[in-house]
């Protein structure tokens, strides 16, 4: 059964997010059309596979809901009315608990107050059920609204994201750290970027001290990770030991001879800023042999997801090697540095 659903998404960044969910269906293999996509709310029609899969795979979910009505006046007196026509009432049982939240983003509609809202929509909830109760406290359906630019959207929510359950893996909670590792939402959303699948095999050439490479064990990866450096190297590896992260192999190896063939999904961090003195040499005379050698070591129609600063212009050496550039993110990350997250499909 194909569902009106819509994604409530971290409004950290203005594109990572939808493009994450995105790649997760298309990774899992499940269809869906864009009903529409705006900084922090993503609407789409997809079955209920599609609320499995990005709840069980992104950190940058809130919430994901079944959409009963979208009201694209921000009226109160027009949501009211959208409200009461989509009879949320008949979605609960006698002697349900349930609560309303109303969520703003970028401070859409800021003539409406949330509150007022929320006992509004709760009040005409429980007249239209049979015998259901507000309970704020531990409800056993939450309803929610969102507010945006595009108008107001309302429906149950089907899953919460878990963005705490990474909070574990946070950089300076593992046994070897390294200032220059991802955080563990960017590390998952490149890995989501990627298309990997659990249970084919997925590499980082570049593993440094395994941030991607946990994210990627996690959701059920054959992880294989290399590095020039022997000291990156063990320290992924306990990194991933102490997490009781399974992998494949670990192995010290230049990414311009990478031993690896077959592999579904490609996400790395190749070394620049403080992590490139040691090596003696610049992003720009590593791609050129890195680039090709991972399309070698890809299957056909896999995918590379790269960081890189925004200086670097991975395109024409992705042409030349065989690829096609998909998707395009930058990140800020200081004065001195704008990251880029590149997607590449191999041909």
């Amino acid at each position: 059964m194909i569902w009106s659903l819509f994604f409530l998404l971290s409004r950290g960044h203005p594109t990572l997010p939808r493009a994450e969910v995105g790649a997760i269906l298309e990774a899992e293999g499940i269809g869906f059309e864009v009903v529409a996509s705006r900084p922090g709310l993503l609407r789409l029609r997809a079955g209920e596979a599609a609320v499995r899969a990005v709840a069980a795979r992104s950190l940058m979910l809130g919430y994901c809901g079944l959409e009963l009505a979208h009201c694209e006046r921000l009226e109160e007196e027009a949501i009211l009315r959208a409200c009461r026509d989509a009879d949320p009432g008949r979605l609960l049982k006698p002697g349900d608990r349930f609560a309303v939240r109303v969520r703003r983003i970028f401070g859409a509609g800021g003539h409406l107050r949330s509150p007022d809202l929320e006992r509004a929509i709760g009040a005409l909830i429980a007249s239209g059920s049979s015998g259901a109760k507000v309970d704020l406290e531990r409800p056993d359906r939450l309803f929610l609204g969102v507010i945006s630019e595009d108008g107001f959207t309302f429906g149950l929510a089907m899953a919460k994201g878990d963005a705490k359950s990474s909070s574990g893996r946070e950089p300076r909670r593992r046994p070897f750290f390294h200032p220059s590792t991802m955080p563990p939402k960017l590390a998952r959303c490149m890995v989501n970027l990627s298309r990997a699948r659990a249970g084919e095999v997925f590499l980082d050439p570049f593993c440094g001290a395994g941030g991607i490479l946990l994210e990627a064990a996690s959701i059920g990866c054959d992880a294989i990770g290399s590095d020039l450096d022997p000291r990156m190297v063990r320290g992924a590896k306990a990194n991933l030991e102490h997490f009781d992260m399974p992998y494949i192999g670990l192995v010290r190896s230049d990414a311009a001879l990478l031993p690896i063939r077959g592999a579904r999904a490609i996400a790395t961090d190749p070394p620049y800023g403080r992590r490139a003195p040691s090596l003696k040499r610049g992003l720009h005379e590593i791609l050129p042999g890195f680039i090709p050698r991972a399309r070698d070591a890809l299957s056909p129609g896999g995918h590379l997801c790269m960081a890189h600063p925004s200086s670097v212009d991975v395109a024409p050496l992705a042409e030349d090697a065989g690829f096609d550039l998909i998707e395009r993110h930058e990140v800020f990350v200081h004065k001195g540095l704008t990251r880029v997250i590149s997607v590449l499909r191999r041909r």
